[in-house]
């Protein structure tokens, strides 16, 4: 379980593990146990050949890295993807740690 405080609240996340349909990239959500889906954690931008890549949306959630980086969820590997206005960091994802904080809880 991950534990994360925001405006006095303590969210009690899981991570959703799928592939994006274009590109077939990692595709991870945080899910809230008790309210249900919380937020995107990945944008799919470029075409990645290996599943523990992929960019995170730091546009629409500045907090996620913070939450990677406590977590040991994955690590930045130094680039960032343009896309729009924004520049979205591409992240090597700890498999292992992804798996033990994973649901199979699915939503729409």
């Amino acid at each position: 379980m991950i534990y994360f405080k925001r405006k006095d609240k303590t969210h009690k996340l899981m991570i959703q593990v799928s592939k994006y349909e274009v590109y077939e990239n990692t595709f991870l959500t945080f899910f809230d146990m008790e309210e249900g889906p919380f937020c995107r954690i990945t944008v799919n931008i470029i075409p990645f050949n290996d599943p523990a890549l992929a960019c995170i949306d730091t546009n629409n959630h500045p907090f996620l890295e913070d939450i990677i980086k406590e977590y040991d969820l994955g690590e930045p590997i130094g680039i960032s993807i343009p896309s729009g206005f924004c520049r979205y960091p591409v992240y090597r994802f700890n498999l292992t740690q992804i798996e033990k904080h994973k649901t199979n809880i699915k939503f729409p």
